[in-house]
């Protein structure tokens, strides 16, 4: 299994301009095309109900379909 961080920007001149997303515990990964990409819209969805192994959450990027996973816990962070 995995871990990822994922580290989302906006550009501004005052306070946290910066989340820090740590996922703990990755399967199921799919990775599309990310080059050149201006943004991202990332979904956490607890699939907790689903039952699958090792996989508690999906995060998904969606406009683009850049990447998606299952991970077992995350965490996040204003940095």
């Amino acid at each position: 299994l995995y871990d990822v961080e994922l580290i989302l920007s906006k550009p501004s001149g005052d306070g946290f301009n910066d989340l820090r997303i740590r996922c703990m515990n990755l399967s199921d990964i799919n990775i599309g095309h990310i080059e050149g990409m201006f943004g991202l819209l990332v979904d956490i969805e607890n699939v907790r109900s689903r039952q699958l192994e090792s996989a508690v959450y999906k995060v998904t990027e969606l406009e683009e379909n850049a990447f998606s996973f299952y991970c077992e816990e995350f965490f996040f962070e204003l940095i």
